[in-house]
């Protein structure tokens, strides 16, 4: 095998490396025609999206908390809430793998992460931080660092945010 530590070094190109590999035998005639070439690719594929739905829900419950933090810093279990930032973010940063920087749909995290928010501040009577940006104000390399700068996130997310008085013209 010509990169026998791709595997090991990055699931996802390996595993999109390996459909390639399958549909380039499927033409050729020396081989079984009892397998279904196409759909062992595609399912090989699909196991692909696997890696990447576990680190979007990581990420996810990781802007949920610190929109949480954010949105009720005086709230009882805002300590909780920052170590369960640290926890998601860890463990999204331990499954990242770079080739996954293309595939995760950030706009669904954000959105996904703003919905859990704000129904986890509702058991507590506070509100989720007004004027949010539609778009997630933390790319990827602010998110899955180490170690994770929690306050300076804490910080962009709040100078995205409209809060400013409305300009008057």
């Amino acid at each position: 095998m010509d990169q026998p530590s791709l595997y090991d070094d990055d699931t996802v190109s390996w595993i999109e490396q390996q459909a390639v590999a399958l549909r380039a035998l499927a033409p050729r005639p020396d081989l079984s025609n009892m397998l279904d070439w196409e759909i062992v690719a595609e399912q090989i594929e699909s196991v692909d999206h696997l890696p990447v739905q576990a680190v979007e829900s990581l990420l996810t419950q990781t802007l949920a908390y610190l929109l949480k933090r954010l949105s009720a810093p005086c709230t009882l279990p805002v300590e909780n809430w920052r170590r369960e930032i640290g926890v998601f973010e860890i463990a999204a940063f331990g499954r990242y793998e770079p080739s996954m920087r293309q595939p995760i749909n950030w706009s669904k995290v954000w959105g996904t992460a703003q919905e859990l928010a704000r129904l986890g501040l509702t058991s507590y009577g506070d509100t989720l931080i007004p004027t949010l940006p539609s778009q997630c104000p933390l790319c990827v390399d602010e998110l899955l660092v180490t170690p994770f700068a929690m306050d300076a996130a804490l910080l962009r997310i709040v100078e995205s945010t409209i809060l400013k008085s409305p300009e008057k013209h």
